[in-house]
């Protein structure tokens, strides 16, 4: 019974050092399951072996097993990781969105010193000609020193409309000013960018880049290309004359294309669209499939049936740390880690303010979907 053998595993690694010894062994399993069993007791059991056992597995024939030393690698510095990472990099098939997004776990908080290893390593002077999977890479960690790069690569004229989009993607992840500035450039050109850059700019608005877009607005009459047959639809949606029904039937509509959904996210983006019909189409529009599109969806339509709250506004409350410390111990140490307490099925909060300053904290807080677009 595979069960009972991992209940085993876990046993024998709070047996002492012999019960550890047994375990190492069975990072040697012919079972790619027992040894991410034995990988994730051993990390509890002895956390100062990680490197050692990292060596052991980093080229396991088990893409399973790479991905479980990718997260196991985390919070162990660059400068001890760093070569055990690279080679983890070189399992990677393009093809495996699990094992991206382990890679990227293990590169949290060391993107930006990573990144240049990760060009040399790929020989990777000119961001056009980047491979697929060197792509993938910096599209899961995008670090904040591959502005440059990411713009040039929105910027190509060889490259495909897709490869574009996604480019400009990762740079609509990256919560620097520099970012934003090139998304603002993106968002003023003639090219068909342009309107996925003006959706970016909407939604980043409302949070990392809030600082940065103060000055931003959206300029008027901008819509996302379509036919006169989707424009026509959009009109009778903001049109004064037009009844409920008629708005109903045409935001049905748009909602069955990905050009109309554009232009739904544009109205809702511009409070152009009736809350009642935001409603209506909630599930239509939650079934998108395009994890480029699905923040936006999810911030405009996805208001969950409560009560929503401006951030801003809550930045200035009063802090009570008291307070927040029963909540935290009430509710988050479920899902989360603080210190030696807590469970790890999300993020462990122990540093948290390392990463994110304190409007980013309320904004994970406040809309915790907000962020999971990359591991969709």
């Amino acid at each position: 019974n595979p069960y009972h053998r991992a209940r085993a595993v876990w046993l024998l690694s709070q047996l002492g050092q012999k019960g550890i010894k047994e375990v190492e062994a069975l990072l040697n399993d012919a079972n790619p399951n027992i040894k991410v069993t034995a990988l994730r007791a051993l990390k509890q059991a002895n956390p100062s072996g990680i490197i050692d056992y990292a060596q052991k597995l980093v080229k396991d024939t088990s893409a399973a097993v790479r991905r479980e030393v990718a997260i196991a690698l985390k919070d162990i510095p660059l400068d001890k990781s760093n070569s055990l990472i690279l080679a983890l990099t070189e399992g990677y098939d393009g093809k495996d969105p699990w094992y991206l997004n382990a890679l990227g776990i293990a590169l949290e908080g060391k993107e930006n010193d990573f990144y240049p290893t990760l060009l040399q390593h790929y020989k990777a002077d000119d961001p056009e000609k980047w491979s697929e999977t060197l792509f993938d890479l910096v599209w899961r960690i995008h670090p904040s020193n591959s502005v440059g790069a990411l713009h040039k690569r929105v910027n190509s004229k060889i490259l495909t409309p897709k490869e574009k989009e996604r480019a400009l993607v990762a740079l609509a992840f990256i919560t620097t000013m520099e970012a934003s500035e090139a998304v603002r450039q993106l968002a003023d050109t003639n090219d068909a960018i342009a309107g996925q850059a003006q959706y970016w700019l909407q939604f980043r608005k409302t949070n990392d880049w809030r600082a940065y877009l103060k000055d931003w607005k959206s300029p008027t009459g901008q819509r996302p290309g379509g036919s006169p047959q989707m424009l026509e639809l959009r009109e009778k949606i903001v049109h004064a004359d037009s009844g409920d029904s008629e708005r109903q039937s045409a935001a049905m509509e748009l909602a069955k294309s990905k050009p109309g959904q554009l232009h739904l996210l544009h109205l809702a983006a511009n409070n152009e669209l009736p809350d009642t019909l935001v409603s209506q189409l909630k599930d239509q529009m939650l079934k998108v499939e395009d994890r480029y599109l699905l923040p936006l969806v999810t911030h405009y339509f996805d208001l969950k049936d409560s009560t929503t709250f401006d951030l801003e506004d809550i930045a200035e409350l009063n802090v009570n740390p008291a307070k927040g410390k029963v909540l935290l111990y009430s509710n988050c140490i479920v899902c989360h880690k603080v210190g030696e307490v807590g469970g790890e099925l999300g993020p462990i909060l122990s540093n948290i303010q390392a990463k994110y300053g304190k409007t980013g904290i309320l904004e994970a807080i406040i809309n915790p979907d907000s962020g999971i677009a990359f591991g969709s």
